[in-house]
């Protein structure tokens, strides 16, 4: 199998030219072969710019995990 450093060694021995095709060349391969954990993250900030919920209001830092009880704080008899 050839190692990281063969492949860096040919590299460098490679014309401006050629390195600049052997560079256009890698982006064609990693668009048609993209990493799943690239996926991954695009996909998740991809959701996270577009969701309209994100920031649409503010409240406690600790509203996630005490929902339940500020709720139940915050009820009144009448209100169920």
């Amino acid at each position: 199998m050839i190692t990281t450093q063969e492949i860096y060694q040919d590299i460098e021995q490679l014309s401006d030219e050629a390195k600049t095709f052997l560079f256009d060349f890698i982006q064609l391969l990693k668009q048609r072969y993209p990493h799943p954990q690239m996926d991954l993250q695009m996909d998740t900030e991809s959701k996270v710019e577009n969701d309209p919920l994100i920031g649409l209001f503010s409240g406690s830092l600790s509203l996630a995990t005490e929902s339940e009880n500020i709720l139940s704080s915050e009820c009144e008899s009448e209100s169920g």
